[in-house]
This record gives structure tokens, sequence and C-alpha cells, in this order.
């Protein structure tokens, strides 16, 4: 994974369930997602595993835009419930070189409804 050479990133497995909802489209569910801290954003971001994204939600964008730390992404809009939200997901590559976030999408809170639950969490 592409990195400048003070860059710091932690990556570790999600501890719970993730739900990406759009309107009342869940765009993805896992108790497979990746918690990933970096010096860049200094807060938590949630990648989901390819295999839990229900991609027909989704479209690949015309843009795309880098990363220093995790290196250039695809961007991808939400088509969902009549309505389309553009760049809502971002995937940093599908080839080796994108290291363990290899296949795994990061969505847009600001964009989407992410719920986090975690494993130690009552039930509801």
């Amino acid at each position: 994974m592409p990195q400048s050479p003070t860059a710091q990133v932690s990556i570790r497995h999600y501890h719970g369930t993730v739900t990406v909802r759009f309107i009342d489209a869940v765009l993805a569910s896992t108790s497979h997602a990746l918690s990933v801290r970096d010096d860049s954003t200094r807060e938590e971001q949630v990648f989901i595993p390819f295999g839990d994204i229900y991609f027909e939600f989704l479209e690949r964008s015309v843009s795309a835009e880098a990363c220093p730390v995790k290196g250039e992404a695809t961007l991808w809009t939400v088509r969902a419930m009549g309505r389309s939200v553009p760049d809502t997901m971002r995937s940093y590559g599908q080839n080796e070189a994108s290291g363990p976030l290899r296949e795994y999408g990061l969505f847009d809170p600001r964009k989407v409804s992410v719920e986090l639950t975690p494993a130690d969490a009552p039930a509801t």
C-alpha cells in the first residue's frame, strides 16, 4: 500500500456488525469489517469487504482521487430508491499493491447511514 515516509496506519478487525443504508435500501452488511486509522484522518474508518456490499445499488463513478496513505481511490455512486448520490463509496484498488484494503469499500458517512454495532452491545 503506498505510504508517505512518515505515515502511520493501524488496521484491525472491527468486532461487531456494520450496516450501511441509503434511505431504506441496505447497501452493505457485515461482521467482517476492518477498522482503519491513519495520520491523514485521525478518525476511525470502517472498510467493508466487497463480498458484503450490494453492488446492484452502486455504479463506478467517472471521478477518482488520491490519498497519500491509501493510494488511488475508485469512487462509486449509489443509485437506490429513485435517487442517486455521487462518490458515496471509495475503494483503494483490486490488485495486490492495495495491501489489506484490497477488495474493501469505504462508505462516506455524510452521504449514507453507517451503523456500527459492537459485538458486546445488547441486542435490541
